[in-house]
C-alpha cells in the first residue's frame, strides 16, 4: 500500500492452492443400476487472483476509488483418481472448457459532510462482475452491482447502512435429451435464460474501546471468566 496526500495505491495477490476432496453419494432411483453414482475422490487446484486498486482524494472530504481484480478460473482444474483433468466449473477438459478468466471492475465514491460536528459519510458504487462461463453463442455475460450507503461516527460508535442491488442474466441448458441416460453425454436441446436480481441491506455497528486494556479485560471475561478480586 502506497499512501500520498491526494492518491493511494494498493495491490494484493492470492496464491493458488491444491486441496483434496471426496464424496460418497447415494442414489435412490429406478434408473438402471449402471447409472448409479460412484464415490469420487479428486484433487482440486484453486486458482490465483490479483487485485489492484487506486483511490483519488481531490479534497479532504471527497474520495474516488476504483479497483481491478483478475480471477484465473480457467486454471480451476479437478484431477480425478484415474488422472482425468476437468475444469471444476463445467466438468470439461482443459482443451474443451468454455470457462474463461474474468476481470472484475469496481468503482466507488465517498463524500463526507458535517451536521454540526458530526461527520456523515455518503457512499455510492458500481461493479461489473463477469460470469466465468461463455454462453452457447460464445458471449460473456455480466453481473452488475449497484450500491449506496450512509454512515456516521458518534464518539466511539460508528454506524454504517448500505444497500446493494445486483442484476445478472445467464443462459443455461434446459430440456436434457433422454439419450444422456445411455450415452452419458450431456445433450442440451434448448437454452433457457435466467434473470436474477439480488437485493441486500447491510447494517454495521462498530464500538471503539478506549484502550487496549479495556479490550483485553473484555476478552478475558468472555473466554476465561471474571478476574479474581484483589486480596
Amino acid at each position: 500500500m502506497l499512501r500520498y496526500r491526494y492518491l493511494n495505491l494498493g495491490a494484493s495477490w492470492r496464491k493458488g492452492f491444491r486441496a483434496r476432496w471426496s464424496s460418497s453419494p447415494s442414489l435412490d432411483t429406478n434408473i438402471p443400476a449402471a447409472l448409479a453414482v460412484q464415490p469420487t475422490s479428486a484433487f482440486l487446484a484453486w486458482p490465483e487472483s490479483w487485485t489492484v486498486g487506486i483511490a483519488l482524494k481531490p479534497t479532504d472530504t471527497w474520495h474516488i476509488m476504483a479497483d481491478w481484480a483478475h480471477y484465473a478460473w480457467s486454471d480451476m482444474i479437478m484431477t480425478l483418481a484415474d488422472g482425468t483433468r476437468l475444469n471444476f466449473l463445467d466438468l470439461e477438459t482443459p482443451a474443451t472448457t468454455r470457462i474463461r478468466d474474468t476481470d472484475h471492475w469496481r468503482f466507488g465514491s465517498e463524500w463526507t459532510v458535517f451536521a454540526g460536528s458530526t461527520p456523515v459519510f455518503l457512499r455510492a458504487g458500481y461493479a461489473r462482475e463477469p460470469i466465468p462461463g461463455l454462453t452457447a453463442e460464445g458471449k460473456r455475460e455480466l453481473a452488475k452491482v449497484f450500491s449506496a450507503g450512509v454512515g456516521t461516527r458518534l464518539g466511539r460508535l460508528a454506524v454504517d447502512l448500505s444497500y446493494q442491488w445486483e442484476k445478472s442474466r445467464q443462459s443455461i441448458a434446459a430440456f436434457i435429451d433422454p439419450r444422456v441416460l445411455t450415452e452419458r453425454q450431456l445433450r442440451p436441446s434448448a437454452v433457457g435464460t435466467v434473470r436474477r436480481e439480488t437485493k441486500r441491506l447491510v447494517l454495521g455497528v462498530v464500538w471503539q474501546f478506549a484502550s487496549r486494556q479495556t479490550m483485553t479485560d473484555l476478552l478475558h471475561v468472555l473466554f476465561v471468566g471474571p478476574k479474581a478480586k484483589d486480596q
